[in-house]
């Protein structure tokens, strides 16, 4: 959901896209879901996958800030 959200708004508006998904991931609650994990290696690969979607994602997009 996610990175769904964050992919139909940076195609509307590809300006600022970190910005936009900073955005996202605070509304929707995810700024917490780190905490979730509490073995530190689980935590590194859950962390390393979402900046893997966020970076997937971003790129169609136009510009990067």
């Amino acid at each position: 959901m996610l990175v769904q959200e964050f992919s139909q708004k940076c195609d509307e508006n590809p300006i600022h896209s970190f910005s936009l998904f900073r955005s996202i991931w605070v509304s929707t609650g995810w700024q917490w879901i780190h905490f979730k994990v509490f073995d530190a290696y689980a935590r590194d690969a859950f962390l390393r996958v979402t900046i893997r979607l966020f970076v997937g994602v971003s790129s169609h997009c136009r510009v990067l800030c």
